[in-house]
């Protein structure tokens, strides 16, 4: 586990707080598992891939995870930015002028893909798709609510937040027949622990 980090990035805007804190995460899981990951059979055919198209063969580890967490944020970031600010406006509607919200649970998982397709003479051959699972829970805390007739502007005290995240499946379609090569999930991390303080929300 990683030792708690407190993160203060008020002036930013909060998908970017958001988005550097998964990346932060997702590089910390990914990285410390390159063994693991460049051990699935599906990620050899990759690398295979890589090597055709004439990258170095000693940096294929890292281009691959870094391809993977580049396109897990992509995809992780939006929906719990969403997720949050939803919550927000639920517990808000009823909220005029100024108002504290003590507390608001956090609790969802999401199951990021990743997918390389291989061509030749532009006709699709064999794809590979991996299948994460990132599970989040975690607590907003005083979360102050300021609004008017033209605007509502939202002050989050503190996001703290765990996270597990790990491989559900791997499947490989030569000529279109799938093929599952993962038995059972492969756990990357657990209890990963992030916190984000003053954070805030223009809606």
């Amino acid at each position: 586990m990683i030792t708690n980090t407190t993160s203060n990035y008020i002036s930013e805007r909060p998908n970017e707080i958001i988005r550097k804190e998964l990346i932060r995460i997702l590089s910390r899981a990914l990285s410390d598992n390159v063994e693991i990951i460049n051990g699935l059979d599906e990620l050899k055919n990759v690398s295979i891939w890589y090597r055709e198209a004439k990258e170095d063969p000693t940096n294929i580890p890292i281009v691959i995870v870094n391809e993977l967490i580049q396109r897990l944020t992509q995809q992780i970031e939006p929906i719990f930015t969403s997720f949050i600010i939803n919550k927000i406006k639920i517990e808000a509607e009823t909220c005029k002028g100024e108002s504290t919200i003590k507390l608001i649970e956090i609790d969802f998982s999401v199951k990021p893909f990743i997918e390389y397709l291989k061509k030749i003479d532009g006709t699709e051959c064999n794809k590979i798709k991996i299948i994460f699972t990132v599970s989040i829970a975690g607590k907003l805390k005083d979360i102050t609510i300021y609004s008017d007739m033209n605007s509502k502007y939202i002050l989050i005290g503190s996001l703290s937040s765990n996270l597990s995240i790990f491989v559900e499946r791997g499947i490989v379609s030569p000529n279109y027949v799938p093929i599952s090569l993962i038995a059972k999930p492969i756990i990357l991390y657990h209890n990963e622990y992030f916190k984000i303080e003053n954070v805030s929300f223009d809606l």
